[in-house]
Parts: C-alpha cells; structure tokens; sequence
C-alpha cells in the first residue's frame, strides 16, 4: 500500500498570489491507497521550479521525516513577483514510495518597498469636516497595453474600504478589504490575477472607496481616527509575450467621480441616493502617504459573503415598519427588492433582538444597545 500528498498548501493557503515571506511554509496531506489504520509518513520530498515538474530551484532529495505541516522554504532568495511551482513525493512507514503530486505554486507580492514608491496614494476631493460622512469616490484609469500580454497583477490596498473592477469585471470576493488593521503602522494589500480579464484596446480599472476604519466612525471615537478621507494605492503590472514589463500605477492620471453612495459608514449606515448618476471631479486628488505604515501581502483568508439566508418567517407589520426576522444574529448586508416613485426614500435599521410583544415574537426591534451607533440604511428610488 502506498501513500500521496495531496491538498497543498503554502502558508495555509491554496496556490497563493502575493504573499510576503522570505521563507513559505509548505503543508499538504497524505492520502492512502486503501485507508488503513496506522498509515504513516516516513520521508518526503520536495521538488521546486520555475515551471511545473521542474526542480530547477529546490531539491531536498529524500528527507526521513514524517513532518508534513510548515515545511519553510530552503531554496534562493525568493524575489517579488517570483512565481514557483512545486510538488512533493512522500514514503510510508514500509519504506514504499509514492506518486508525485500534483503541482501547486505560489506567488510573492511586492515585497520590496521599492516596488511601491512610485504609485501615489489618491483619493477623492475633501468634502465635510471631522463629523461629516464624505461622499463615496469612484477612482478609474483607462489604459490600453503597447503590445500583448501574458500576464498581468494587481496589487492593491487602501485606508478604508475599496471594491476594484477592471473592464465592469468585480476583483475578488474579499468584502471589507483590505481589512482592519492599526493603520498607523500597517496595512493589507490583496493580489489579483487579471490576465484574463484584459481586453484589446482600451481597458478601464475602477475602484470605489469606503470610509471603512480607517475614516469612518470607530467606537466611541470621532470620525478619521486614522485618515480624514479614504485612499487609494495601486500598482498594475504588465508582462507582455516579448518579456518586457509595463506598469499602471495610482497618480494623477485617474479620474475621480462623487455618485450615488453620499456616505458609508460601518457603524452609522449608507445613504444612497439611485436618482444621482456618477459625476466627473476631474483628475484624482494625490494625497500624502501614510507616515511609517508597513506594506503587508494578505496572509490569511478575506472576509467574504459564505451563505445567504432568507426570514425565518412572513414580515409583519409594527407600527410604521416592516420586521423581517432572519432567525439568528449574524453579520452581513441585505438585498431587498423595491418599487416606487422617484424620490421614495427606504429606512433600513438593524437589531440583534426583539423587544418582548405580547407573543414574546412580534414586537419591535431591541436598539438600546446599540447606543450612538445609527446602523440606519437609506435608499431613495430613482423610479426605474
């Protein structure tokens, strides 16, 4: 009976895309043959290369171990950008080989700060003060690539929330990216593998930014604890099939817009307003870089929408408001159909609980706990 690695992983993840370790860890599993009990791992080894089934950067030959989990990388320095290719081959305990594994790699990010200097942190006209919501600013550039592409990257991160689309196409599933971080001494940035979704001709990358954390409201806490408005910082990079590289990075040459979103807050809630169309401001505001913050690649999984749910039960009526119960307390957003005249303006508010009605069931939403948090959505119609 023999044994397989399967399911490999580098720093916990599947085939990564622009992670920051000088040294990745490298997991996987042992699959059998036939499951037996008392099947073992004796040695391993790990083959790495620049393509798949090549070792032309990293052979450990044949390791006696039975370790399987955070293998770290022993092969040359890793360089930013660098994809490697790797597979393992692993013995049981009788000494009996097994077939090599399917190969899996792993991508470094911008490692180098180097990388980075050249991109410029943008963003939106100020508008309002320490108390005031901004509006929600839309960053696009348009580009079209000298020659073909092979392939190209993303790297992108921003103080606040952002969404990233290129050619209409969403990037990724993370919700809240880059995520919660102390913005005053690091911040995520997430890779994006966009080759496929280049067209000929003219691209258009957009990005819609959010207040999030790092502008928005936190605790107990004025607004713009970290920054007065949110900020962008992006680099595209293009390989063309000749080899050489062009880069697309966050600068004066983006467009900013003010459209329907008048103001996101993850404590207070959004007001959009569907009668307003996007606008032109002009050309992005270059803003200052963030003081000392670190730039770190993603190392771990993005928060991401993992089921939807329906009411539990019909809506009921109490006093002036629909109640919608999803059964649970969670933490997500809603989809709501509506119809109506332009101008009708939809009052979503969130709770945890019920206050006790007569059947303990239907009474109105418990907010007391809520405290000064508004957690209020606000929906006006176009009338489409």
């Amino acid at each position: 009976m023999s044994i397989s690695a399967a399911s490999l992983r580098c720093e916990h993840l599947e085939n990564p895309v622009g992670i920051d370790f000088t040294a990745p860890r490298l997991s996987w599993k042992l699959i059998a043959e036939k499951e037996a009990r008392g099947t073992v791992q004796s040695a391993y080894r790990i083959q790495a290369g620049t393509m798949p089934g090549m070792a032309d950067l990293w052979d450990t030959d044949k390791v006696d171990s039975d370790q399987s989990l955070f293998i770290p990388w022993a092969g040359p320095k890793l360089s930013s950008r660098q994809r490697v290719w790797w597979r393992v081959k692993v013995w049981d305990g009788e000494g009996k080989s097994g077939k090599w594994s399917d190969d899996a790699f792993f991508e470094i990010g911008l490692r180098n700060a180097p990388d980075w200097r050249a991109a410029k942190w943008i963003g939106g006209p100020l508008v309002g003060g320490p108390r005031t919501p901004v509006p929600l600013p839309k960053l696009t550039r348009t580009f079209t690539p000298a020659s073909p592409v092979a392939s190209a990257r993303l790297y992108i991160t921003a103080l606040g929330v952002y969404e990233a689309s290129l050619n209409g196409k969403r990037l990724g599933d993370a919700e809240l990216a880059p995520g919660w971080t102390d913005y005053k001494k690091r911040v995520r940035y997430q890779t994006h593998d966009v080759t496929k979704l280049l067209a000929k001709g003219e691209n258009v990358l957009a990005v819609e930014l959010g207040d999030g954390w790092a502008g928005g409201q936190i605790g107990w806490f004025d607004r713009g604890v970290y920054s007065e408005r949110p900020k962008l910082l992006a680099v595209l990079y293009l390989t063309h099939n000749d080899g050489t590289v062009s880069v697309v990075r966050t600068d004066e040459k983006w467009q900013a817009a003010y459209g329907p979103r008048l103001c996101a807050d993850t404590l207070m809630g959004e007001h959009y307003d569907a009668r307003l169309p996007w606008t032109s401001l002009g050309a992005a505001a270059v803003l200052s870089a963030p003081e000392g913050i670190v730039l770190d690649g993603q190392d771990g999984p993005v928060v991401k929408v993992t089921e939807e749910l329906k009411p539990v039960k019909p809506p009921y009526r109490h006093g002036g408001s629909w109640i919608f119960d999803l059964g649970i307390n969670l933490v997500g957003r809603v989809r709501l159909k509506v119809k109506g005249p332009a101008g009708t303006t939809i009052k979503l508010r969130y709770a945890e609980v019920l206050e006790k009605g007569p059947l303990a069931t239907d009474g109105p939403i418990y907010t007391t706990n809520l405290r000064a948090a508004a957690n209020t959505d606000y929906y006006t119609l176009s009338g489409d």
